[in-house]
């Protein structure tokens, strides 16, 4: 089932969809820095990809379907990142006195988080303004 194609989106529309397309490339990067050669490289390298997929769709009037995958996905990431930090946390309280320094892939963790709750955020307004918009 396809939905229908919002015919003129509003100036807020477009630019909340510009700027989520934004945040998907970001995103995309992100992934991309993380990736490493191992199984856990190839599944980054597939969420980079389908980020990009992701800003296609945003950059595109399309319905609040591209809103739905990105909130729903912005979510996801926010949740396995956090399960992910806290497995650490816990891994790091079992070894007293061991100092761990930041590395590249942690501090990308770190601000994929950020972009994912920006994206959250911008994806549960352009669904609230689509639902309160009167349709054409």
């Amino acid at each position: 089932m396809t939905e229908p194609l919002v015919t003129a989106p509003s100036s807020l529309l477009l630019a909340c969809a510009r700027l989520g397309a934004g945040l998907a490339v970001l995103s995309a990067g992100l992934h991309a820095v993380a990736a490493g050669s191992d199984a856990h490289g190839l599944a980054m390298a597939a969420m980079a990809g389908f980020s990009l997929w992701c800003a296609v769709k945003l950059w595109r009037p399309s319905g609040p379907g591209a809103w739905r995958m990105l909130g729903l996905c912005a979510g996801a990431m926010v949740l396995l990142h956090g399960v992910m930090q806290w497995r650490m946390q816990a891994a790091m309280a079992a070894m007293p006195g061991m100092v761990m320094q930041s590395t590249s892939p942690e501090r990308a963790m770190s601000a994929a988080v950020v972009v994912a709750c920006s994206e959250m955020v911008l994806a549960l307004f352009a669904l609230w303004y689509l639902r309160r918009r009167p349709s054409c």
